[in-house]
């Protein structure tokens, strides 16, 4: 449902952006900027090949040229030099001033798209022809000048017909994102058969529930405890037992995030679940050996003020025997039990390797205990189990399973080493 509104607001804002299309034609529209921008950089390079061509014009003309001299003429330009110059000059200058005229008509016509009028005087009065270069910086500043203006205008005119869209482009890409992160978590829940869970008051239960980070795939197993769980599996706490390499914790982690992925409002990796709604989720790890002192008494203080509490909570615990010695440890995790089991919103699931012990030590009967259970090796020395745990079954942790892929996988020394240990097994 959270998708389908996602889509209708999507929807909603697309409509309020209909002249967006329009704007965003404008703003790619820098054509005029552009043709500025090129007259700009290409002033000097069409300068000087209008110079280079006025000379090769005016010496080609001049190779061609002919003048008809009388002898009489022929006689004075003899005598009076600087008369046949001016004879000279009278015959030829047409070709000069015609040559400088073309290039002022193209130099004209270079300009023109930028709006920007061709000086007349555009070579000095020296021979061979040559650019002014004062005239040419002068045209160059004009079109920098022009330039400036025109990108200002187009800089104003973008955002007068955008700023106004800014608010709902904004909130349109919002709606983008969440259309996106539902269809993210849409084909996540189709890939990995997710089903939306059923909110409960109290407890959790999974039918066919699948561990989501494992890397491979998952044995599929079907537990709960509280409410939620089905008619006989009702109790608000458990102890997990079991074998080594047995999935107990793998339980324990799949449990947790079917809790988190419901109260985010997500798919859980089940066939059916249900998820009993809690203010506090509890993921109690085991200590990475006996503790000090200091480090005991704050850890039990911790698990005090987390079993003690009255609030709506799922503790699930992973061998917390470990923060002392095992006698000790029972005694103590079986009081953490007991007070746990006092409040009526708290649902509890140990793994443990001691049940034994913590119900000796708890004094009650009535505490459920499961177990997971391997049942042999197979023919690559692995584990046989079932992931599900038997209800109400205190399942061996199988040490000697252990023990025997180890005396098969040995030799010499170590492998007479792991019979003679397996044969106290076979005395019990």
């Amino acid at each position: 449902m959270a998708s389908n509104h996602a889509l209708f607001e999507l929807a909603k804002s697309l409509d309020e952006l209909s002249e967006l299309p329009q704007a965003l034609d404008a703003l790619g529209d820098g054509s005029k900027i552009e043709e500025v921008e090129r007259i700009k950089d290409n002033l000097w390079k069409e300068a000087k090949r209008l110079e280079t061509e006025v000379n090769n014009e005016v010496e080609q003309a001049m190779n061609d040229a002919k003048m008809a001299l009388s002898g009489a003429e022929l006689l004075e330009a003899l005598a009076d030099g600087a008369a046949f110059q001016r004879k000279l000059k009278d015959a030829t200058g047409h070709v000069i001033q015609e040559a400088m005229q073309r290039a002022r008509d193209h130099l004209a016509a270079f300009l023109e798209p930028a709006g920007i009028r061709c000086p007349y005087e555009l070579f000095t009065k020296t021979w061979p022809a040559k650019i002014d270069r004062q005239t040419i910086d002068g045209i160059d500043g004009t079109l920098e000048s022009k330039l400036k203006a025109q990108q200002t205008e187009h800089l104003v005119t973008l955002a007068q017909q955008l700023g106004p869209m800014k608010t709902r482009c904004e909130r349109a890409v919002q709606r983008m994102i969440e259309c996106d992160q539902w269809l993210s978590v849409a084909r996540w829940a189709h890939q990995d058969a997710c089903v939306m869970p059923e909110l409960v008051d109290h407890g959790i239960w999974l039918e066919e529930g699948r561990h989501i980070l494992l890397g491979v795939k998952p044995d599929p197993v079907t537990y709960g405890l509280g409410n939620a769980a089905e008619k006989g599996d009702r109790q608000t706490l458990a102890l997990l037992t079991g074998a080594n390499s047995g999935g107990k914790t793998t339980l324990l982690e799949c449990l947790a995030y079917a809790s988190i992925l419901a109260h985010m409002g997500l798919p859980v990796p089940a066939k059916k679940a249900r998820i009993g709604k809690v203010d506090a989720l509890h993921i109690l790890a085991k200590a990475g050996g006996t503790q000090s002192a200091g480090a005991l008494e704050q850890t039990l203080i911790e698990l005090a003020s987390v079993v003690s509490n009255e609030m709506p909570k799922l503790i699930l615990a992973d061998e917390l025997e470990a923060i002392t010695e095992p006698g000790a440890g029972a005694r103590i995790i079986g009081g953490m039990l007991l007070a746990a089991a006092s409040q009526p919103d708290t649902t509890m699931m140990l793994v443990t390797h001691l049940a034994p012990a913590i119900l000796e030590a708890t004094g009650r009967k009535d505490l459920r205990v499961d177990g997971i259970e391997a049942r042999g090796l197979d023919e690559d020395l692995e584990l046989v189990v079932d992931r599900t745990p038997r209800r109400n079954y205190l399942a061996r942790s199988t040490p000697e399973l252990i023990l025997r892929r180890l005396e098969r996988k040995t030799s010499g020394a170590i492998q007479n080493l792991f019979v003679s240990i397996l044969a106290g097994f076979e005395d019990e």
